[in-house]
């Protein structure tokens, strides 16, 4: 399955079990670099601080464990809800690539979870819901 180009994203096998796509790449700009970005993936905090590499680590914990899709960190069907707020955070200024990156997701985690689990997994109201539902556009 196509996971987009050089918007970013990277090509991905839809449903091969096992394989990890914890994310689009994309480019955050610090407030003093004057418009220089930095290539990051996503699921954390980009931002210099103090006590920064501690804090980017255990955001980059919530990613997606496939094929059971469920958080990496925390156990939680992902995303959890510390995905959310991180994803929410990283693209904030781009709703739409956030709900685009969600639907592919999606359609990623029906598979492997169909596959896994044909009569007991989630349906595609409960999965939508979970991926998409928690999403506001502004």
């Amino acid at each position: 399955m196509f996971l987009g180009s050089r918007s970013g994203f990277r090509r991905g096998i839809a449903g091969q079990a096992g394989t990890d796509l914890p994310g689009p790449t994309v480019i955050s700009r610090s407030a003093n670099s004057a418009g220089a970005g930095r290539r990051t993936e996503c699921g954390g905090d980009r931002r210099e601080n103090g006590g920064g590499a501690k804090a980017v680590s255990d955001e980059l914990r919530h990613l997606p464990l496939r094929p059971l899709w469920l958080c990496r960190h925390d156990g939680q069907p992902w995303p959890c809800g510390a995905a959310r707020v991180t994803l929410s955070r990283e693209y904030a200024h781009d709703r739409l690539a956030l709900c685009v990156y969600l639907g592919l997701s999606l359609a990623e985690a029906y598979l492997d979870l169909t596959r896994l689990h044909p009569d007991t997994a989630p349906g595609p109201g409960a999965l939508t819901e979970r991926f998409l539902g928690w999403v506001r556009l502004r």
